[in-house]
């Protein structure tokens, strides 16, 4: 142990000598460090004035662009959301093809997937054709019919499908055509899906012909089969 401290004494000594008798190499290290705060400066600098230059705002020792860069795409021009959404609309979720779009893409809240189209809300049960493979999960097209379609009686096409309420887990999603309209409530994780009709009738087509398995016609609850998917119907 006194070997060992002895050599780390020695060490000491000879690195201090080295500085003390060499002082230019202290001189070298300082003036590098300088050149570098010095670059650091100056390319902030640059960057901070040529965003301005494009159209910046700035705010305290930062600044943001009001220019979209040329690589980027344009932003939609419309998002479709209902005078019920205020502030900004999230992005970069599960359903935001819903704001960007007239109707959405597929919407995989899981364990159903979604589509919302001109005709109504298709909903169909993936299954197996979900597939998890590392950090992401893979599902294929519903097409616009699912396992069948919850449609308005009085309205053939809406012309648009608009967000009409979010939370952490669940989003509404309004169909209007002037004072007849279909809201549909889903979220991730659950197998249920909220309809609330008005100005007509709820009406089911189904994109194969369905088992009845449970009530009868004019029954408000029953239970049905399609393309080997079990659903239950449940009226007020």
């Amino acid at each position: 142990m006194q070997n060992l401290l002895t050599e780390l004494d020695l060490r000491e000594n000879i690195l201090s000598r080295q500085s003390f008798e060499n002082p230019t190499l202290l001189i070298m290290k300082k003036s590098a460090l300088k050149l570098f705060l010095t670059w650091i400066v100056l390319s902030l600098t640059f960057l901070l004035e040529r965003t301005a230059k494009a159209g910046g705002v700035k705010v305290g020792n930062g600044s943001y662009s009001l220019d979209r860069p040329a690589d980027c795409h344009p932003l939609p021009g419309t998002i479709f959301s209902t005078s019920s959404i205020k502030g900004a609309t999230p992005t970069n979720q599960w359903w935001s093809s819903l704001v960007w779009e007239k109707h959405s893409q597929n919407l995989f809240p899981h364990p159903l997937a979604i589509n919302c189209n001109q005709r109504g809300l298709a909903l169909a049960y993936p299954g197996s054709g979900i597939v998890g493979a590392g950090g992401h999960i893979m599902g294929g097209g519903i097409g616009e019919t699912g396992d069948f379609l919850v449609l308005h009686s009085n309205v053939t096409e809406f012309p648009d499908t608009r967000l009409a309420d979010y939370s952490d887990w669940f989003i509404t999603a309004e169909f209007r055509k002037e004072e007849s309209f279909l809201r549909s409530t889903f979220g991730h994780g659950s197998p249920y899906v909220f309809n609330r009709i008005g100005g007509g009738n709820p009406v089911l087509k189904f994109a194969h012909k369905p088992i009845v398995w449970s009530g009868e016609e004019g029954d408000s609850i029953f239970g049905i089969t399609v393309r080997g998917n079990h659903y239950g119907v449940f009226g007020a």
